[in-house]
């Protein structure tokens, strides 16, 4: 185990101290907050203001769906964070393999399968410890806002996102073990970012996407992540928003937004959405350990 620890140790330290790739992952938060807040934020509020209150709203309405659409919008970005920031710290894995450097671990005496585990743990730590510097700047901003949220709300978004981190990061560890080169790697990571915002319902709501397209997505970890997240956050927001409406307005709102995922009569509750992004990471690193040792014991 300390093998395992100490070579966490040094992707975790190559990560921060290469200063373009922490700066990277704030940028992508930066950029998603501003494509989420300044051209889609009103969109947002006036889509749920229209749907729900029809011609009587008042500011104080749309000032609470704006709050609501603030946390929906952070459970995005955290959710975003949480593959971009494994995706950064995975690139090492990469370098090594392409300098040969792999090479010389594999032939010292440590198990592959720490050298493996330095890289995925290491990835998930940066990303989890990433999710709660997002969580504090969002709770800072609230409350300047005076957007209120529960502690309780707060830490157990943080603890989904760990969860989704840990998820993206058996999945492209898994995508890791068959690239050879950085500027592949580059290139594998640009397009899954981008497509990251909309194959996780992070961009539009779920419920404005086609149902052929959605009944896709609801196959894929990726949005069980970001619904899971936005089921913590957005819960005291909605009872505010939606006080003294009945269970209807809430289910409506939940399925429109893509904060519960159905599958026709059957609501995914958290535990089962949990459930499924260990599980799937579970099999993701699984996967890459056989691979990996079918190629290394060519």
């Amino acid at each position: 185990m300390k093998q395992v620890i100490e070579l966490t140790k040094r992707n975790c330290k190559l990560y921060l101290r290469n200063r373009s790739a922490v700066f990277s992952s704030m940028l992508t938060m930066i950029i998603v907050i501003a494509v989420m807040l300044v051209f889609l934020g009103d969109m947002n509020v006036s889509g749920i203001t229209e749907a729900f209150f029809g011609e009587n709203v008042t500011d104080e309405i749309t000032k609470n769906a704006e709050a609501y659409v603030f946390w929906w919008t952070v459970a995005g970005v955290l959710s975003v964070n949480s593959l971009m920031v494994v995706l950064t710290v995975l690139s090492p894995m990469i370098a090594d393999t392409e300098n040969g450097i792999i090479q010389s671990f594999y032939t010292s005496p440590v198990a592959r399968w720490k050298i493996s585990a330095g890289y995925v743990s290491a990835a998930w730590i940066c990303s989890s410890a990433f999710a709660v510097v997002t969580m504090l700047g969002a709770v800072i901003i609230a409350s300047i806002t005076g957007f209120d949220i529960t502690f309780k709300d707060i830490a157990v978004s943080v603890l989904y996102a760990s969860a989704n981190a840990f998820m993206y990061a058996g999945m492209l560890y898994l995508v890791a073990v068959f690239i050879k080169n950085t500027n592949a790697y580059s290139g594998f990571g640009t397009t899954i970012g981008t497509l990251c915002g909309f194959l996780g319902g992070i961009y539009l709501p779920a419920g404005s996407l086609p149902e052929g397209v959605l009944s896709v997505l609801k196959c894929l970890p990726v949005l069980h992540g970001t619904a899971l997240i936005r089921q913590s956050l957005t819960n005291e927001a909605q009872n505010t928003l939606l006080s003294g409406k009945s269970e209807e307005y809430f289910e409506a709102l939940e399925n429109e937004m893509g904060v519960k995922i159905a599958f026709g009569d059957l609501v995914l509750n958290s535990q089962t959405e949990l459930a499924i992004l260990l599980i799937c990471g579970i099999i993701f690193l699984v996967v890459g350990a056989v691979v990996l040792k079918r190629k290394t014991d060519r």
